[in-house]
């Protein structure tokens, strides 16, 4: 169900935070429509015209004990802070508009609850899929560090800190690679002594076939809008996937949302880092 084709790009306003390494206030893009701005998948269009519209909400999980503490959690499991259950519910509220034909989380704790937490207040909740593909990336010998204790000296040749990973993600991707969040993967993977860290391709393989796999489920109940919870940096490695190459990377919010839209093999980029639903 992948494909690289034509992406209309929203670009994200640069807010600060890695996930699983940190927690910022939910800022607004400046360019993003808001929540109330957005149309529903029209099922009954897709149905008639043989041509079924997908449009997958991929939305961040709540604030962490891991996040609050700036710890690289990766595949870790990790409970949810009261701030950050009250916040997925309120995404609920939030969301509880948007006629969800199915919901996807990863198998990590902090996904599971707030998919939990988020279709609490939907009128017609549908039962939870949960899938490992779509967890957070593998940070190896790394899992369980401090986020300046793994970044530090993985930037230091490149003459960046975690601080600049923090202030201004586009540009230590672009300075370390060609943009694209996958070279800060391989930037890991090459300095894990133990050899267990997933490389940018590694990350894509799995995030994409979780991807595909959703989208094949939505397309045979027959389009609609669907729920994903998931990870801060695995949003971002599906934004390669999808090749989404116009939009610039900044870490997602916690209970943000990034709405991508498949029709017929290709993919558009509506909403990045998309807060409306908090308010």
């Amino acid at each position: 169900m992948r494909a690289r084709g034509p992406v209309v790009a929203a670009v994200a306003a640069v807010v600060v935070a890695l996930a699983g390494c940190g927690t910022a206030d939910p800022v607004p893009p400046e360019a993003a429509p808001t929540t109330a701005a957005e149309a529903p998948v029209d099922r009954a269009d897709s149905a008639a015209t043989g041509d079924p519209v997908v449009r997958v909400h991929l939305v961040r999980h709540g604030e962490t004990v891991q996040n609050v503490k700036g710890i690289v959690a990766g595949w870790a499991d990790a409970p949810l802070t009261p701030d950050g259950l009250a916040t997925a519910a309120l995404a609920g509220k939030g969301l509880a508009g948007t006629a969800f034909v199915a919901a996807w989380s990863s198998d990590l704790q902090r996904t599971q609850e707030t998919a939990r937490e988020v279709l609490a207040a939907h009128p017609d909740p549908p039962e939870v899929q949960v899938d490992a593909g779509l967890r957070e990336w593998w940070f190896g010998g790394f899992e369980g560090d401090g986020a300046a204790e793994v970044f530090d000296p993985l930037l230091a040749p490149h003459g960046l800190t975690a601080d600049d990973l923090h202030h201004d993600l586009p540009g230590v991707l672009g300075q370390i690679g060609d943009g694209r969040v996958g070279a800060l993967a391989d930037l890991v993977a090459a300095g894990d002594d133990w050899g267990l860290a997933e490389t940018g391709d590694q990350v894509e393989e799995r995030l994409g076939a979780a991807l595909d796999r959703v989208v094949e489920d939505a397309v045979a109940r027959g389009g609609g809008d669907v729920l994903v919870v998931t990870h801060g940096l695995a949003i971002l490695s599906l934004l390669d996937v999808v090749g989404a190459d116009g939009v610039e990377r900044s870490s997602p919010s916690n209970l943000s949302r990034t709405a991508l839209t498949w029709q017929d093999g290709t993919w558009a980029v509506e909403l990045v880092d998309d807060t409306g639903h908090l308010t």
